[in-house]
């Protein structure tokens, strides 16, 4: 298999595991910290009262999901691409889990804590891919 042709496919794979990952992760949450039923999910004022006064555990959840997504898609990428392009995978692969918590943030109504600490699995992508580069510049020299 060309070697373009397999790290496009890498790449694709690593961000449907990732964004795999964040789902199983997050409907796990749904399962154990279950909505009031009768919840109407197009107000708002209601969801935001709903998100308010969820446990600390349930928003824990979720940061642990995007953590371990961003991981998995990393790491799965990397495998099937024979271990090329690692920095190149933890770029795009953080830069689309970013996208995905910056309309997360304008769909949904967050306490404002979890506002801050959701940019921190961005910030581990963002660490993956400085260390993925300093690693491929060390093999090229």
């Amino acid at each position: 298999m060309p070697a373009l042709l397999r790290t496009t496919l890498a790449l694709l794979a690593g961000v449907v595991v990732t964004f795999f990952t964040i789902s199983a992760v997050e409907q796990l949450g749904h399962i154990l910290y279950r909505a009031p039923a009768g919840l109407d999910w197009q107000d708002s004022s209601a969801v935001s009262a709903y998100l308010k006064q969820l446990p600390v555990g349930a928003l824990l959840l979720v940061l642990v999901g995007w953590l371990l997504g961003i991981f998995t898609g990393l790491t799965a990428a990397t495998m099937l691409a024979g271990g090329r392009c690692r920095g190149r995978f933890a770029l795009a692969i953080g830069c689309l889990v970013f996208l995905g918590a910056v309309s997360n943030f304008y769909l949904l109504p967050h306490p404002a804590v979890v506002n801050g600490a959701k940019f921190n699995p961005n910030s581990i992508g963002g660490c993956a891919l400085l260390v993925g580069a300093k690693k491929t510049v060390l093999a090229n020299q």
